[in-house]
């Protein structure tokens, strides 16, 4: 293992720089002395690797030397069957060969860390007894966060990687859009944008022919069944998972009750009781696939009663998997609007008025200040606008809350309902706000 290692820290050290795309995410900057992990976590292909060598590259643009960085991806077949005993090699072997560089911080990247059944052990042992700053990434968000909860006592920052935003999409394709943009140019945004409701924001796929673009995007999802549902919880029901998978995507943005999902795999045969199902969807979760929404409720009770809605880490994957979403564009906006909710708040649910009228979302802010979003494709029939907006405006007087967001695809205006003000606003300005 030694040998492996050296040979890898050699060829890191002798790998031109990448060209990227700068992920806009705050990444936390720490001084001299303070010897906090970063842990970046998300699905698997969204950018995480990528996100650490742009903090390698801003790092030797402040004037560190590269050879303090030391990278190491453990799904590199070289490292297969690491023990954690062995993690304290790569500190040893990099002072070998690089004993200047030894004096003083370094810089450790652990790339798919979980690959090392107690990793966490020796990344508390090393922040103890070394000046050095570690960066881990990680495909299990439970593992992460059970191990550094154990471990690392607090003492880590979690940063989560999602695909690509609508703005670094724009970002990828070399767009820049000023602050007040012209028809034209609000013309080619509205058509990129759709673009992105259909593909989504997986780095690797932007620009791909659909048909290999949906290969991909399906091949991301088994491998992340695989490896991260199947072989990392050792499910031994892995058909009836994948059903479940594909049932949750095809059913993206809608109410999900396990009981009625249990039923329907019932009258088809499939083998599955209603506490594995549970399990699987925390698993599901856990990998970052996809995500339930509860009501929004200060009673537990009732947010567990209630059914929740489910949602994908991006919106491609709906499309690669279930074809009626080339149609129902209401819902795919819907999971989209979803994603860049998770990026801007803490806390996210639906909520329902006590007349029984439904917001899309209700979402939280630390500081408790909240914020209602409903989405809708197209408001151009009165009685759809009369219903989004109704109910935003009864959610408004029961939170007390002055404004809120309608979220469409083309139109812009402001509505004066109740003590409040709706904002519509088109999809592609508020992805861009």
């Amino acid at each position: 293992m030694r040998k492996a290692i050296a040979e890898i820290i050699r060829d890191f050290q002798n790998t031109p720089a990448r060209k990227l795309t700068r992920r806009r995410l705050s990444v936390p900057i720490l001084p001299d002395g303070i010897n906090k992990p970063l842990a970046f976590v998300g699905m698997r292909r969204t950018g995480k690797t990528f996100l650490l060598h742009q903090i390698m590259q801003d790092l030797m643009e402040n004037g560190t030397d590269k050879g303090r960085l030391i990278y190491l991806n453990f799904e590199d077949d070289r490292l297969a069957g690491m023990a954690a005993e062995q993690l304290r090699l790569i500190i040893d072997v990099h002072s070998e060969l690089f004993p200047r560089e030894a004096v003083g911080r370094r810089f450790v990247f652990l790339d798919e860390i979980q690959a090392v059944p107690g990793w966490e052990s020796f990344v508390r042992r090393i922040i103890d007894t070394a000046d050095v700053q570690i960066c881990l990434t990680g495909s299990s968000s439970r593992m992460f966060r059970d191990g550094i909860a154990a471990s690392l006592r607090g003492r880590a920052l979690t940063v989560e990687v999602t695909p690509f935003s609508f703005a670094e999409y724009l970002d990828h394709l070399g767009l820049s859009v000023p602050a007040l943009p012209s028809a034209p140019l609000i013309g080619m945004l509205k058509a990129h944008f759709r673009d992105y409701l259909a593909g989504g924001g997986f780095p690797e796929t932007i620009g791909l022919d659909e048909s290999l673009r949906i290969m991909i995007l399906q091949e991301y999802v088994s491998v992340a069944i695989h490896r991260d549902l199947v072989e990392r919880h050792q499910i031994r029901n892995p058909e009836s998972l994948k059903a479940l998978v594909r049932f949750l995507l095809d059913n993206a943005a809608n109410l999900f009750s396990v009981h009625k999902a249990y039923n329907l795999f019932k009258s088809q045969g499939r083998a599955i009781s209603k506490d594995s199902m549970y399990q699987f969807i925390e698993h599901i979760r856990d990998a970052f696939l996809l995500f339930p929404v509860e009501m929004y409720s200060a009673s537990k009770n009732q947010r567990m009663a209630n059914p929740k809605k489910m949602y994908a880490v991006d919106p491609g994957l709906i499309t690669a998997f279930s074809w009626k979403f080339s149609r129902d564009l209401g819902a795919l906006l819907e999971n989209a609007v979803y994603c860049e909710l998770r990026r801007r708040y803490a806390a996210i649910h639906y909520y329902k008025t006590a007349k029984g009228k439904k917001v899309d979302f209700y979402c939280t802010s630390p500081d408790g200040q909240g914020n209602l979003f409903q989405v809708s494709f197209d408001i151009e029939n009165e009685s759809t606008l009369q219903r989004e907006t109704s109910a935003l405006v009864e959610a408004m007087g029961e939170l007390n809350i002055g404004e809120a967001t309608l979220i469409t695809m083309d139109e812009e205006r402001d509505i004066s309902g109740g003590r409040g003000m709706v904002h519509i606003v088109p999809a592609y300005a508020w992805f861009l706000a």
